[in-house]
């Protein structure tokens, strides 16, 4: 059969959305250039090419192609043909969507001299494909291993695959049909964010009058999904490959984006972190985002809520506390609230994941730090610490009597444990 297929004489009848349609009416308008106009054929398998696709994943490809064979597709896989000179400029759109370095050679032609290349239904060919080389569940066990595609001709009686396609459109029309296309299952958001970048770049090129609203409603999106993923596309790399492997969120990953944009504008920061604030991030918290704390995941709210706190500890270890002057005194009492507030709560947290670690067996007795006798003199410290800091409760016993009623009992059974362990240690000599 020919690759230029034989046009079907009674076109299945579509099931997309009207608002697709639309959608990609409206990037026609926004480019300048002609609608695609769509046929049905019949292309051989072997003559579809595939290029990097928007979803980087294809699950349960097995399943789909038995459903398949007992229900067939409801919406061919959509194509695009083209010539050797078309097919270049796309495979060169592509390789700078994708960050790819695919050659012409990669998409060779068919017998024709024609390029058939997937636009949508990745999922659809590559259980079709499925079907060719392995066969489906039944025919295996009737007939055992069969040559590719004597299972596939079996049930569909044909070599070739149903398509929807238009010939000759534009690459980058091409492109925004994928996206549009991708909206029917949703891509997780870490595989759509560097497509929906590069398109946006591109559309910036081409137009210059696109828009993050817009491009939200050309990709049938919503503008808060189009701008997070332009943010995530702006993080390291290093941050965006842990958010990839699912060490941390999406979540985890956009807080990131924020503190290092609102960070770098400020100077101080700039002046406490020679090593570069991107790089004590990097060093300090990547790991500790993705380890969480202990059983639970840190929320994208307390993480940046920790980060704050020791950046502010940093910036006043760094230029001291010097109060001259009623501004400066009370900004600066403002930051200082904030810091020791969150130096206490980050240290008492990960003192709790370290007793948890005991508590569910991870670490023994024998490892724990608590016996280092730098631990018990700086504990020591941290007594006299609490100490200096009764005096200043003076006022919170004026206004909230329970609250220091409530501490001074904490203190004294304290105390009465610390007295119990000694009498202990005191019996067993």
């Amino acid at each position: 059969m020919s690759s230029m297929g034989k046009a079907v004489s009674k076109p299945r009848k579509t099931e997309k959305k009207q608002d697709e349609q639309n959608l990609i009416s409206m990037v026609v308008e926004l480019l300048g250039c002609d609608p695609p106009v769509w046929e049905q054929l019949f292309v051989p398998l072997a003559d579809i090419r595939t290029l990097k696709q928007v979803r980087k994943s294809v699950n349960r490809i097995a399943s789909l192609a038995e459903t398949l064979i007992t229900a067939g597709s409801i919406n061919p896989v959509t194509l695009f043909i083209v010539d050797e000179a078309q097919a270049r400029g796309y495979i060169d759109l592509n390789n700078g969507l994708h960050a790819g370095s695919l050659t012409l050679r990669d998409v060779r032609a068919a017998s024709d001299g024609l390029h058939y290349i997937l636009i949508a239904g990745h999922r659809r060919l590559e259980a079709n494909q499925y079907l060719w080389e392995n066969g489906c569940k039944k025919c295996r066990k009737q007939y055992g291993r069969e040559k590719p595609g004597a299972c596939y001709e079996r049930h569909f009686h044909r070599d070739s695959l149903e398509v929807r396609a238009s010939r000759n459109i534009s690459a980058l029309l091409a492109t925004c049909i994928q996206h549009i296309e991708n909206i029917h299952v949703q891509v997780p958001p870490t595989q759509d964010a560097p497509a929906t970048a590069a398109l946006y770049n591109v559309l910036q090129q081409v137009s210059g009058k696109i828009t993050v609203g817009k491009l939200a409603t050309l990709l049938g999106k919503s503008s808060h999904q189009v701008g997070d993923a332009l943010r995530f596309q702006r993080l390291p790399e290093k941050f965006r490959k842990s958010a990839n492997r699912g060490d941390i969120s999406w979540g985890i990953a956009l807080e990131f984006e924020t503190i290092l944009r609102e960070t770098k504008k400020n100077p101080k920061i700039v002046q406490s972190f020679p090593e570069g604030y991107e790089k004590w991030l990097e060093d300090e918290w990547l790991k500790k985002a993705a380890l969480g704390d202990g059983p639970k995941k840190y929320t994208p709210d307390k993480l940046r809520k920790l980060i704050n706190s020791e950046t502010q500890m940093r910036i006043y270890g760094q230029c001291g506390l010097d109060l001259e002057g009623e501004t400066v005194r009370s900004s600066m009492r403002s930051l200082i609230i904030d810091a020791s507030r969150g130096l206490m709560i980050g240290g008492c947290d990960y003192l709790q994941r370290v007793l948890r670690l005991f508590g569910d067996g991870v670490l023994e007795e024998h490892e724990c730090p608590f016996r280092d006798p730098n631990f018990r003199r700086d504990m020591t410290k941290m007594i006299d610490l609490l100490r200096a800091m009764v005096p200043h409760l003076k006022w919170l016993a004026e206004h909230d009597r329970k609250r220091v009623k409530e501490l001074a009992t904490v203190v004294s059974e304290l105390i009465q444990e610390i007295d119990q362990l000694d009498d202990k240690l005191a019996g067993v000599k």
